[in-house]
């Protein structure tokens, strides 16, 4: 009986900081919408450039008869592709079920937070054995944090700002647990099933986690195998292969995209997220790199008597493959906080054993102590985090656009046609790629092709200082059919229409759409 109220306390306690983690994801977004200026309105999210691509591809997925990606913040013209699969698929279920797109975002990013911390708090049982430990680890899941970089560095940071980060980590655990399982007991063919779902799943979010994945597999075969708890069979072998099936057809699909697409190829060259310096990379984690290596060395000495090297093995040899100038460099850190949080608490829990057996320190307490600490160095961090907007977010109408830009949304998606070239400054650029389904001349650093060579354009034709002749051209020459001159972007105050720009639409003191005439 007692066992039991202690069990449902620690439940208790566990939902407590899942809910308290998924409310709190919400504080950036309050503060956003009560803190607007007068006569401005919240965009609805922090991030604009990155939310805009996202919300550019669930607007796709909402129309019917739409099932492949085009990517609409670049004037290329170029074929549909097989990419972006989770967003569009967001996108139908928002449309499906009449959800505005915005609701939607939040729906899932909730769904997947509380889903990653769920499987997170049960596989504590499967590395924990008491409940101060299990607790403990879902303290340091939920709130702990270094410096970092990159949102998907970091578990709170991630659940608050996208759904795909939290829903990736998810897989990612669902197939590293469930591979470790499947090579100690190579009877079940549940476990395969789960890692080839999860491989699935991350082809679709983010594929570039094929490579640690494949190596992270072999890295825990080779492992069992030393450790003598298991050896290599044809059902393994087998097993293996028919999960690495997936990871090969998402490979040749992309290849085949990237080779035959040039457009695509161009964006992907420009997709390239690394760490400029160690000190960026060692930021993420802080002080947790200390434990959490401290852990991965006591879970490699120790490995008869756990399964904690099973965190090690994905922490270290991720690191391993990070050392390398990939691309994807930076990208790799998505997920790395659950091997680093546990070990952390797997290297408190060891530390607080032996203070106790020395000492006769209250191994609790001293493990809490710790906790402590480390929460005390993640305290500035998550506060930065949760003090959205600061002043500098006023300065540029990007994130608080002026109120009556509002009617220009509600105008564009009856009269402005979908795939129409459109040419504004990057702040109208993210209204659109967010409201209705043209082609953005300047939009993303990533995904408009040649992005700051374009910006820079812009810049020029919209500053008063070009020929009439020259701008004429400029639109022809890129097959531009509307162009929106606001007044909320300073550099375009001196603006000055050509005859072949035709007024469409217009709004005193704020913007002015033009029809180009052919």
């Amino acid at each position: 009986m007692r066992n039991l109220k202690a069990h449902k306390r620690e439940a208790e306690i566990a939902l407590f900081m899942i809910l308290a983690t998924l409310i709190l994801g919400f504080v950036i977004y309050i503060r956003g919408y009560l803190t607007a200026p007068p006569g401005r309105f919240f965009i609805g999210h922090p991030h604009v450039k990155d939310s805009t691509t996202y919300f550019a591809k669930m607007l796709q997925g909402s129309k019917k008869g739409i099932i492949y990606y085009r990517n609409h913040l670049t004037t290329e013209p170029h074929q549909e592709a097989i990419l972006f699969n989770f967003f569009l698929a967001m996108g139908k279920i928002a449309a499906l079920f009449h959800i505005k797109l915005i609701t939607m975002f939040h729906l899932s990013r909730v769904f997947w937070g509380a889903l990653l911390l769920a499987y997170l708090y049960l596989l504590s049982f499967k590395f924990f054995k008491k409940s101060y430990e299990r607790i403990g680890v879902m303290t340091l899941c939920c709130f702990s944090s270094g410096l970092p970089a990159l949102e998907d560095a970091n578990i709170f940071r991630s659940i608050s700002i996208y759904p795909h980060f939290p829903a990736a980590m998810f897989f990612l655990l669902t197939y590293y647990y469930n591979f470790w399982k499947f090579t100690l007991r190579q009877t079940s063919r549940i476990p395969v099933f789960l890692c080839s779902l999860a491989l699935f799943m991350i082809g679709i979010i983010h594929p570039w986690h094929f490579l640690p994945m494949s190596l992270v597999s072999l890295a825990i075969i080779v492992f069992l195998r030393l450790r003598g708890k298991s050896k290599p069979t044809g059902f393994l072998i087998t097993g293996y292969l028919i999960m690495m099936i997936i990871p090969a057809g998402f490979a040749i699909l992309y290849i085949h995209t990237y080779l035959t697409n040039e457009t695509f190829q161009k964006v992907s060259r420009q997709n390239v997220i690394q760490f400029k310096s160690i000190w960026e990379f060692l930021k993420t984690y802080g002080i947790l790199w200390i434990p959490a290596l401290g852990g991965a060395a006591i879970a490699m000495a120790r490995n008869r008597k756990s399964s904690m090297p099973l965190h090690a093995i994905w922490l270290l040899i991720t690191l391993i493959i990070m050392m390398f100038p990939l691309s994807f460099q930076g990208r790799l850190i998505e997920g790395l906080h659950i091997p680093v949080c546990f070990l952390t608490m797997y290297f408190l829990v060891y530390i607080s054993y032996l203070a106790n057996r020395k000492y006769g320190f209250v191994r609790k307490r001293t493990a809490l102590a710790g906790i402590i600490i480390i929460l005390a160095f993640s305290l500035y961090t998550q506060i930065k985090f949760l003090s959205f907007p600061a002043k500098q977010d006023f300065i540029f109408p990007d994130k608080f656009p002026f109120v009556e830009v509002v009617d220009f949304m509600k105008w564009c998606p009856d009269n402005l046609p979908e795939n129409a070239n459109v040419l504004a400054s990057w702040e109208t650029s993210q209204l659109l790629a967010r409201t209705v389904m043209v082609n953005t001349f300047a939009c993303h650093p990533i995904e408009t092709v040649d992005f700051y060579n374009k910006l820079s354009l812009v810049f020029r034709f919209f500053s008063g200082k070009t020929g009439s002749r020259e701008m004429d051209d400029f639109l022809i020459q890129n097959k531009i059919d509307y162009v929106v001159h606001d007044l909320y972007s300073p550099f375009m105050r001196d603006f000055k229409p050509t005859p072949i720009m035709e007024t469409y639409f217009t709004i005193d003191g704020v913007l002015t759409v033009y029809k180009v005439k052919r």
